[in-house]
């Protein structure tokens, strides 16, 4: 998402393998989001001060999967641990929500 030109948030989701940990995956990129600590959000999540990253477990097309929500922000908060329960408020709803629309069921 682009804010007068400047990139301020990038998001994404995505269906991984059953066997791939998203969160190994992206280690070195959450460390640099600063201080990445685990979260109680679906099969496991980390938030970061600018970063926020979970997944879920789910059948896709009778295969087992992992959905995937990653949220970076390019510009942090003044107030960081705000900042962080914000990250992790959306992350908690979004990635149900977001889950069942990709047709990736528990």
């Amino acid at each position: 998402m682009d804010v007068d030109k400047r990139r301020e948030l990038t998001f994404q989701a995505n269906l991984v393998a059953a066997d791939v940990d998203p969160l190994q995956v992206k280690n070195i990129s959450l460390l640099r989001a600063g201080n990445p600590q685990k979260a109680d959000i679906g099969s496991d999540a980390r938030i970061a001060d600018n970063a926020a990253m979970a997944y879920s477990a789910c059948t896709y097309k009778g295969e087992p999967r992992r959905y995937v929500v990653e949220l970076w922000v390019h510009k942090p908060s003044a107030d960081i641990n705000e900042h962080r329960k914000d990250l992790a408020r959306f992350i908690t709803a979004y990635l149900p929500a977001a889950q069942k629309t990709a047709g990736c069921t528990s």
